[in-house]
């Protein structure tokens, strides 16, 4: 059954030539909620807001409906110096059509926010303006600001981002189940075990009066009194990363050991019985990993893995396509790739944290740990797998 998914997560991949369009036109769908417009398509809102609540927006303003080809209904921002746009979820902003109802020669300023694009400024002459090309990604809103005015919009095209990689989070809170000298957590079809190195001092998830809100903990957390503690999985997985905290309040190593694939050892240092972040282990295809220190009280949180079928660098739409360097500590390169469209950068838990039309992305400000990259071309997508260090 996965051998099936994984070929149609291939398959989607590879003959996703490009995003279909949404166009917002503000007719039939559109809702008037008086001081602003939503409208629902494709599972995606827009909600257009006015500066001001007290002169609410309006999707009827029926005088400039001909103007700078739009037709039907519109949105109004009136006596206004700005309005933004909102969508319920990032989106890639294609075009849209502005007009200045009051037929003055204005100039119009469109400004982002998400992604990495830059404002966009357009002249009304006469109060008609063509369609503005926008062409920003991974947008969550944007503003429109002007010296005033009757600001017109119609005909909003967006397009929805490709999904990104899944990632899983064992908190360890109310999936977790304690057997007594192990405790097992099930998400996604895959199920972790976590075993002390006794069987007479059985682990616990119900440990909040010290690991909870220690090192990033929350919640339940595991707990293995002893010198070693192992997790288990039930097939390979890349490991991301996993909060670890000494329960004791002393200065220990903790020495983490993962068995398969070709990874190494990760040590780190908890100063003071509390390690400030994630321990980054960016493992890949394990199986298992075991903690080791000199003793006390060992609690683990947060156990971020992904599943390895679904993150192998595989190229879906060539083999020349290369990504360095790999790990990466500033500017990361991509060559070979014909026809860029835009490239997603996604954390660890599938979260887009960055965007990029360039073929060199300055990734210095990433936090360390794996990352996926998804490359869209006019000829599909391909998608690599990265380390920032």
């Amino acid at each position: 059954m996965k051998k099936i998914t994984f070929l149609l997560v291939l398959f989607a991949l590879a003959f996703n030539t490009a995003s279909a369009q949404t166009v917002f036109d503000f007719d039939t769908n559109a809702v008037d909620n008086g001081n602003n417009v939503t409208e629902a398509i494709d599972g995606i809102t827009v909600t257009f807001n006015n500066d001001t609540s007290t002169d609410p927006d309006d999707t009827s303003a029926v005088a400039a409906s001909s103007f700078g080809g739009s037709s039907g209904d519109i949105v109004l921002a009136s006596s206004a110096s700005s309005a933004t746009f909102t969508f319920s979820e990032a989106v890639d902003v294609n075009s849209i059509i502005a007009i200045e109802a009051a037929t003055a020669s204005l100039d119009y300023t469109f400004t982002p926010t998400g992604g990495s694009n830059s404002p966009v400024v357009v002249s009304l002459v006469g109060g008609v303006a063509p369609t503005v090309n926008l062409n920003w990604t991974g947008v969550t809103s944007f503003t429109v600001t002007s010296s005033g005015g009757f600001m017109a919009f119609d005909d909003l095209s967006v397009s929805a981002i490709a999904s990104s990689p899944s990632g899983i989070v064992f908190d360890f809170d109310t999936n977790a189940v304690d057997n007594g000298n192990n405790i097992t957590e099930a998400i996604d079809g895959i199920t972790v075990t976590f075993n002390n190195d006794t069987s007479t001092d059985p682990d616990d998830t119900v440990y909040t009066g010290s690991a909870d809100g220690y090192g990033g903990a929350s919640g339940f957390a595991v707990l293995a009194s002893g010198s070693s503690a192992t997790f288990t999985f039930s097939e390979a997985v890349d490991v991301n990363s996993i909060i670890a905290v000494e329960l004791f309040g002393r200065t220990l190593n903790y020495t983490f050991t993962p068995t398969g694939g070709s990874n190494s050892p990760v040590v780190v240092s908890l100063v003071d019985g509390v390690l400030g972040s994630a321990v980054d282990l960016n493992w890949t295809g394990v199986t298992s990993f075991t903690v080791t220190s000199s003793g006390g009280l060992m609690a683990f949180d947060d156990l971020s893995v992904s599943d390895a079928t679904l993150s192998i660098p595989v190229n879906y739409i060539s083999q020349k396509t290369r990504v360095y360097p790999n790990p990466v500590q500033n500017i990361l390169n991509i060559k070979n790739v014909s026809d860029l469209k835009y490239i997603n950068v996604y954390n660890s838990l599938g979260q887009m944290v960055l965007q990029s039309k360039q073929e060199h992305i300055d990734v210095s400000n990433l936090t360390k740990g794996m990352y996926i990259l998804q490359i869209h071309t006019a000829a599909g997508t391909e998608t690599k797998r990265i380390i920032k260090k």
